[in-house]
């Protein structure tokens, strides 16, 4: 059985582009805690992802990687001159409506497929736990891909009614795999925040 950790990227500046961390956002990356020894940290080619990727490598000292296969479903760079309102709405679509085809081409449901496409290479290359930096939206898409609503209310109360709005800054969620075989620990946690 290997573990990885999902987590999603500190708060970051309320600004249009790629934003960096605020202080918050860097003292949140800076108080995460892993129980496991990790093997390596995948991060969001975002600089806010790869900001708190690099926060908590400082602790673990271990091999750290950019994969855009972590990127957000829709990012926001990937749609020039897109007004944030319209950015917001397109986001709001897309996770109401699992095919609903955003203009750089992915859909909910796809978005969801890159990331567990990336846990299983992931699981069978680390000896035992590997650390992903990502986004609510793909850690979102990912969760309703791979499980049911009932199974994802059982780790996180209410999980089917605030979906997305459950990944907070730097919330953990711990993945237990083996094989094609996949068990959550904890759903979106904040709780291992020390």
């Amino acid at each position: 059985m290997k573990t990885i950790y999902l987590i999603r990227h500190g708060e970051n500046e309320e600004q249009f582009g790629d934003p960096p961390l605020t202080k918050k956002g860097e003292q949140q990356a800076n108080r995460i805690v892993l129980d496991d020894e990790i093997d390596i940290i995948y991060t969001s080619p975002s600089l806010r992802a790869v900001q708190t990727a690099s926060i908590i490598n400082e602790k673990l000292g271990v091999p750290q990687k950019v994969n855009a296969l972590l990127k957000e479903r829709l990012d926001m760079t990937d749609v020039p001159d897109l007004a944030y309102g319209e950015y917001r709405h397109l986001c709001y679509l897309s996770a109401n409506d699992r095919n609903f085809v955003l203009p750089n081409g992915e859909t909910g449901y796809t978005s969801g497929l890159r990331l567990e496409y990336l846990i299983a290479v992931t699981a069978n290359q680390i000896d035992s736990a590997g650390v992903f930096v990502t986004h609510q939206g793909i850690l979102s898409d990912f969760m309703r891909n791979k499980f049911s609503p009932e199974y994802l209310d059982e780790k996180y109360s209410h999980y089917s009614r605030v979906r997305a709005d459950a990944f907070k800054n730097c919330s953990i969620t711990k993945l237990l795999v083996d094989g094609n075989q996949y068990e959550i620990d904890y759903l979106a946690s904040a709780e291992h925040l020390r």
